[in-house]
């Protein structure tokens, strides 16, 4: 843009606890946003005004209903989906919603149809719908259970058996281990005429798909819920996730990520996780005679201990942050984590020297260590006895020199 040297984005706004915010990072949730540009003009340019706002608004993304719903569980009273992450389910047509995918309170034998859809959230659109019929078991007085979590089927043994196949032939005790996406056999041992009761076909839902679960390089969390669970040790033992897990502190490490079992859902396959490494802090140094440091435009700084973050400039001017401590690291790029920090302590500025002249004997003293004079051909020491300035066309400028231990400063202003 012609006339400007650099533009600056800052994103500002108030929190829900009514505290005002500012941060460089651009938002990713949907809403409206205001938006404050810092200009800085080039030599010869003159700004109306050096901030400029602007609103922006990401709005909500549409969704599809992928996945088509399928019966998981029946019994006299109640029909379970299949459960689907982020969907809600009606059964009168859609009047009223639910987030859980069992339905009870049912009359036997009845056929009902059940409406699936997946709900509005944060950042997406609800759905569209699809439906499924479902037909409830009748009151035969057929009870089993089945445990999605340890992945068995239960039964009173003296009442009901069960098996893999139609015949029975193929005999699954009380207690045995059942496999997701197939289909058990079970019927009453009597059914009150001495002959065994009819069989009923219990489908079992599929195993979920393993959830895509990654880490997010700007703030260190996953896109975890706490449906999920995590291994940090290979699968041995597995701890409950909490929504949007922070895993800064696992850096380096390898985690398996599952959606868990449920009442009437198995446990998905997992995920394998590795969380990102921060890299090395960058290695900077101050020009105290330039008054800047050697940044580029790929790193970020804090002046108020990390709590937010500014993008730096190549070669960044710090005349304005005299005697500040920042803090600077490489920024996030969408994909590698934002480095560890450098802390930089910009030095404060010296005094300025008291110089006097002494206009009979055509000397200049100057008080201070070590100070400099400056004419057309730059600054030389002023002499311990004084500076003889009978030959001097016009006045120069003393100065106390910047890289003085005991008089630290950046730069050397007149």
């Amino acid at each position: 843009m012609e006339g400007i040297r650099s533009v600056s984005v800052m994103y500002v706004g108030t929190l829900a606890s009514g505290k005002p915010y500012e941060t460089s990072e651009a938002p990713v949730d949907a809403g409206t946003y205001k938006v404050r540009f810092y200009l800085v003009a080039e030599g010869g340019y003159d700004l109306t005004a050096e901030q400029v706002y602007a609103y922006m608004t990401i709005s909500k993304a549409p969704q599809t209903m992928t996945a088509a719903p399928t019966i998981a569980r029946r019994t006299t009273t109640t029909i379970a989906l299949n459960p689907v992450p982020g969907a809600e389910y009606s059964m009168d047509g859609g009047e009223t919603w639910q987030d859980s995918p069992k339905f009870t309170g049912l009359t036997p034998d009845t056929v009902y149809t059940f409406t699936q859809r997946m709900k509005e959230t944060e950042n997406l659109t609800v759905s569209e719908s699809q439906r499924v019929e479902g037909r409830t078991v009748a009151d035969t007085g057929l009870n089993y259970e089945i445990d999605y979590r340890k992945e068995i089927i239960t039964f009173a043994p003296d009442v009901v058996e069960a098996g893999k196949d139609y015949t029975l032939a193929d005999n699954l005790p009380s207690g045995g281990t059942i496999t997701p996406g197939t289909t058990l056999y079970v019927r009453l041992v009597d059914d009150g005429t001495g002959k065994p009761g009819p069989v009923v076909m219990e489908v079992l839902p599929e195993r979920p798909a393993a959830p895509d679960v990654k880490v997010n390089p700007f703030d260190f969390t996953m896109n975890t819920t706490t449906g999920m669970e995590y291994s940090d040790d290979g699968g041995e033992t597995w701890k409950p996730c909490e929504d949007r897990q922070n895993v800064e502190d696992r850096q380096g490490e390898t985690l398996l990520v599952r959606i868990a079992a449920t009442d009437d859902s198995f446990k998905s396959a997992p995920t394998t996780v590795t969380v990102p490494l921060r890299g090395e802090a960058p290695a900077l140094t101050i020009d105290n005679t330039a008054e800047r440091m050697d940044s580029t435009a790929a790193m970020e700084y804090s002046k108020d201990g990390g709590r937010t973050w500014i993008p730096c400039l190549d070669n960044m001017d710090l005349s304005d942050l005299t005697n500040a401590t920042l803090l600077v690291r490489y920024a996030c790029d969408g994909t590698n984590p934002a480095s560890n920090t450098a802390t930089l302590t910009v030095p404060s500025r010296n005094a300025a020297p008291t110089a006097d002249i002494d206009r009979v004997a055509k000397l200049l003293t100057v008080s201070g260590t070590t100070p400099e004079y400056r004419t057309e051909n730059g600054w030389t020491a002023v002499p311990s006895g004084g500076l003889d300035v009978s030959s001097f066309v016009r006045p120069g400028y003393v100065r106390v020199p910047p890289d003085r231990p005991d008089h630290p400063r950046p730069g050397g202003g007149n």
